[in-house]
């Protein structure tokens, strides 16, 4: 607010005119008074006025209440859980108690209600709290929750590994943790980033102190062990014995069954933890197949030719860092080839499974190198897939196709490109557009891409596992590049999305403004998800009001995939110079089957997830499913 308003404000309520050492104070009445006065929502004060018929502006009746929480927030309340509400709220003002003789609401009461009840929060909390969908279809039907580099609290290089980082990750939600393991002193398996600055974790410390005690505490469902193995088939034994040892009954040790044509379902496998390696193959003579396989293996970049400080500030790009040299370079460039082949493969044959042992505890996740879309495979034979490989996968209407038929059976698992080394990620979006299962993020960053993937996750009681529309698996009627042939589902329906943006409240202020600087806010919506749904609005600047903005804006988008979109709100602020970049104040993200309709208020939140309470949006939603109506082009056309 401008000082001006604050200042009039509090000569309002200074009734008395007391002075303290030559300046004025308010008593606690007189600051009680400019307190709620600050407090006033002319926004919400619309609001009152429409819902309150029979006492018009004064009070709202048990039953107008109902008709305002079964018609405009579409919430099945009695008359008697609407008289329970008012008496929660209803501190009775003894002015408006004269006018009427039954229960009400007043003002005050309302105000309190739609500002702190959570029946106007934008999440649909039942969705959010309990799992809803359907748990008995296969594995490769779910979308699953998924970490990458789960040891990590930091940079790919030079930061600590921690088995808090495995803690928070199964206690968010996490159902696919990784383990990097290599070789340990005295016969005990390690995990770390190999070759790297990065700190040491004893592998059977993880399986005591994280996993085996956080791995069900907020899902039930099962958690997949995705091991990067490069330990010596000593310790490959030491591994299985820790699995054994310390996880138990909990760990799944059945052998696959054979005639199985799809995976087993997350509700079959409750409390069960299965392990993601590659299992030993013979050969025609009985040998261990030693196939150099680097699918699970990301390539940590050499760093020599980096400084330091480019290291530590992520001011490298990808042309600092060395590129493997031409077979037609000079002698010098052939003999320096032949020397990394070779390293190369000593590191692709150490991620082979030699253990028998380790390898007989791998089941219905069994990493197996990619041959192909064309190769014939088992349900339980999955890949990963660096991101870049991935992505050409999706570029081709062709490739396209057959990505998603394989993920309509088997598991994939999408990685970070090496050249990530200070941890930043792969946009998960268009991976899950495609019925990837497993996008593995670097959960240690603040960024978009984590609240994108919160977002997605909150989804089915946020237990890890969201079941994938049907459509995902049928490329004949589904495209990545367009939405055409959708409507020809019998019932398809879209979704078109109305957003009134209302108000703001206690924005926050940028870090680096100094105190006495007033925002100018506005907000970014954008609609995330399917290639044809991307869009963008943007609302108008309030000047110089971070306290309580009113936009009173509208914003609409057609959603042709409402199952897999997100909504983000972002809050900025205009630059105080020309020229300069605008500050981000606060962002929220949610998938559009969790918002409820109404009006909503929105907790703004930074990009750690934290909350940045009382930052608010105030907004009203409207959802109008239409049945999908497309023509399909003519052969030619």
């Amino acid at each position: 607010m401008e000082e001006e308003e604050i200042i009039k404000v509090f000569n309002e309520a200074n009734s008395d005119k007391t002075l303290v050492d030559g300046k004025h104070v308010l008593d606690e009445t007189e600051f009680l008074m400019f307190f709620h006065k600050l407090l006033q929502r002319s926004d919400l004060s619309d609001i009152f006025d429409q819902v309150s018929q029979k006492y018009k502006g004064l009070a709202i009746t048990p039953k107008e209440l109902q008709d305002f929480m079964i018609k405009e927030q579409g919430y099945s309340l009695s008359v008697d859980e609407c008289k329970e509400i008012i008496e929660d709220y209803e501190m009775k003002d003894k002015g408006i108690l004269s006018k009427v003789t039954n229960l009400y609401m007043g003002w005050k009461a309302f105000l309190r209600f739609v500002m702190g009840s959570s029946l106007f929060m934008i999440e649909h909390r039942v969705k959010t709290e309990n799992v809803y969908q359907d748990m008995s279809q296969p594995l490769s039907q779910y979308f699953i929750n998924t970490s990458h580099n789960t040891y990590l609290i930091g940079n790919q290089v030079t930061s600590d590994s921690s088995i808090d980082g495995y803690i928070r990750a199964l206690k968010n939600g996490c159902r696919c943790v990784e383990l990097d393991c290599w070789d340990g002193p005295d016969g005990e398996p390690i995990i770390y980033h190999g070759w790297t600055l990065t700190s040491k974790l004893l592998f059977k410390d993880v399986l005591m102190d994280a996993i085996k005690p956080y791995a069900f505490m907020t899902s039930p469902y099962p958690v997949i062990l995705s091991i990067e193995n490069h330990c010596n088939r000593e310790q490959q034994d030491k591994m299985a014995e820790h699995f054994k040892r310390i996880l138990g009954d909990i760990l799944y040790m059945e052998s696959v069954d054979g005639s199985m044509s799809e995976l087993p379902s997350p509700e079959s496998l409750k409390h069960k933890i299965l392990i993601k390696a590659k299992k030993i193959r013979l050969t025609a003579t009985g040998s261990i197949d030693t196939e150099a396989s680097s699918d699970d293996f990301v390539e940590t970049p050499s760093t020599t030719n980096l400084s330091l400080r480019q290291i530590l500030e992520n001011s490298y790009t990808e042309g600092d860092v060395p590129k493997v040299p031409s077979r037609k370079d000079s002698v010098q460039a052939k003999k320096d080839l032949r020397k990394i082949s070779k390293e190369e493969e000593m590191v692709k044959t150490s991620i082979l499974t030699q253990s028998r042992t380790l390898s007989n505890l791998v089941n219905y996740v069994e990493a197996v190198k990619f041959h192909g879309f064309d190769v014939e495979r088992k349900c339980w034979e999955m890949s990963s897939f660096e991101e870049t490989k991935a992505s050409q996968f999706c570029s081709s209407e062709t490739m396209a196709r057959k990505f998603l038929s394989f993920n309509s059976t088997n598991l994939s698992r999408i990685y970070p490109k090496g050249t990530r080394l200070f941890s930043s990620n792969l946009d998960p979006l268009p991976m899950w557009a495609a019925g990837c299962q497993m996008v593995a993020l670097n959960f240690q960053e603040c960024d978009r891409t984590n609240m994108f993937n919160r977002a997605k996750f909150l989804q089915n009681g946020n237990c890890g596992f969201v079941l994938k529309p049907s459509f995902l698996s049928n490329p004949d009627i589904y495209s990545l590049q367009n939405t055409e042939k959708l409507g020809q589902l019998p019932g398809r329906k879209e979704t078109k999305l109305t957003l009134k943006l209302i108000s703001g409240q206690h924005l926050p202020n940028a870090s680096d403004r100094q105190a006495g600087d007033i925002i100018e806010p506005y907000v970014k919506i954008r609609i995330h998800g399917h290639q044809s749904d991307m869009a963008e609005w943007q609302s108008k600047v309030v000047p110089k009001n971070g306290f309580n903005p009113i936009w009173q804006e509208v914003a609409q988008f057609n959603v042709a995939v409402p199952e897999l979109a997100i909504v983000e709100f972002k809050v900025k602020s205009k630059a105080k110079n020309v020229g300069g970049q605008d500050d981000h104040l606060g962002s929220f993200t949610i998938a559009i089957p969790m918002m409820r309709r109404g009006y909503r208020n929105i907790t703004l939140q930074n990009y750690d997830g934290k909350r940045l309470t009382p930052a608010n949006l105030f907004i009203h939603i409207n959802t109008e499913e239409v049945i999908a109506v497309h023509k399909l082009k003519k052969e030619g056309t």
